[in-house]
């Protein structure tokens, strides 16, 4: 089974944009993120609260925290988008949470438009 809907929200309003991101205070408290799975669609991949997945598209692959949220639809994945950075980008250094905590969902999905649905896939990093 695979989660094929992801639901993508805006980032987090503190670090709208990357506003935010520039400072050291929101930074301490936002800069990881979560990919919250419906509890019974996580059972069915194996996975537990607290694990590590990887999400992979055709366009790439991520490793997320995993959270279990009984108010999320299952089949569907959600998350805060824009709180993950690639490792150095911004001049952050490279152990920064958010390269090596938060995660950025845009680097799974093309800048090519293929088609009106998009799918990404969590299984565990066991």
């Amino acid at each position: 089974m695979s989660a094929s809907r992801c639901t993508r929200s805006p980032s987090a309003r503190a670090m709208y944009h990357s506003w935010g991101s520039q400072n050291a205070w929101l930074r301490q408290i936002l800069a990881r993120n979560s990919l919250y799975i419906a509890r019974s669609t996580a059972e069915a991949l194996g996975l537990a609260d607290g694990d590590w997945a990887w999400v992979t598209s055709p366009t790439g692959r991520i490793r997320v925290p995993v959270r279990l949220m009984d108010g999320v639809e299952a089949g569907t994945v959600w998350t805060w988008n824009a709180i993950g950075k690639r490792s150095g980008a911004w001049n952050l250094s490279t152990d920064a949470p958010e390269g090596t905590k938060g995660f950025l969902l845009n680097h799974l999905i093309s800048e090519l438009l293929r088609s009106a649905t998009a799918t990404a896939t969590p299984t565990p990093t066991r």
